[in-house]
């Protein structure tokens, strides 16, 4: 793609680069950003030769984006991104900063594949003081810190945001039926197809932006009662047909924001 989409949510804002790896992820709490490039890189276990991604397809949704592509093995991966947005609760309350990369691998070759998945992140380096990074056994995840600002990143409290996000596909699930939710109160039609997706993806845009600490509120937005019902949202399948879809030929593994692990197709 020419250049990469923006996804967000009321705490958080997330930007990726043309290749569908992560450029930086913004929260709002902070006022900082907090995680810079973070990317994935594939490798044969058994020749130890780099696997690069082939001829694919990006795919951009309302409420999230996905990459699909061969790799040089002939294995066929997906990888989908979002920011996990469910709408505000009747206190106010918001979803806590949380971005999701989910990645399957389908293996359609006559031999069995193993391979070896490699994570690769930068912090930001605009911060004044020293950052302290840490590996949590239990978590399974990276948790990084500021020393001299501890409110940048409260431990304690970000392992509690950590534990309560929901699994991914509840998350895409849940993430998906606000954007319908949302979007659907108000619907314009016209006899030109092209000017009714453009309608629907400048209110897509405008929800991804509106923000809970904005100055100007939240605006006229339906107060959400409880969390959405995920059995509604599932059954629609992973991802409904996409609002447009971009050929690339070739590009680099995309990202993730688990731990580094290795898989077998």
């Amino acid at each position: 793609m020419a250049a990469g989409s923006a996804l967000g949510s009321p705490s958080c804002q997330l930007v990726l680069k043309a290749t569908g790896a992560i450029e930086k992820v913004y929260c709002v709490d902070a006022g900082a950003v907090l995680l810079k490039m973070f990317v994935l890189k594939y490798w044969d276990e058994r020749s130890g030769m780099k696997l690069d991604p082939t001829a694919g397809h990006f795919f951009m949704y309302l409420a999230h984006q996905e990459h699909r592509y061969l790799l040089s093995n002939g294995v066929y991966v997906r990888e989908a991104v979002w920011v996990l947005s469910r709408g505000r609760c009747d206190d106010g309350s918001v979803d806590p900063p949380a971005v999701y990369y989910a990645i399957s691998f389908t293996n359609d070759t006559d031999e069995e594949q193993s391979m070896a998945t490699y994570a690769f992140a930068e912090l930001p380096k605009d911060f004044k003081d020293d950052l302290a990074v840490q590996y949590d056994a239990k978590l399974r995840a990276l948790v990084a810190y500021s020393k001299n600002e501890p409110n940048l990143a409260r431990t304690e409290e970000l392992k509690k945001n950590y534990r309560a996000c929901p699994r991914a596909e509840e998350a895409l699930a849940t993430t998906r039926e606000h954007y319908r939710e949302s979007l659907g109160r108000a619907v314009v039609f016209t006899p030109n197809d092209v000017i009714n997706r453009g309608c629907m993806w400048a209110k897509a845009n405008i929800e991804r932006v509106l923000l809970k600490s904005s100055p100007t509120g939240w605006g006229s937005r339906t107060v959400r009662r409880s969390r959405p019902s995920v059995s509604g949202a599932i059954r629609h399948g992973f991802a409904p047909a996409p609002i447009t879809s971009v050929p690339t030929s070739r590009g680099r593994a995309c990202s993730s924001l688990r731990s580094a692990k290795k898989t077998t197709a």
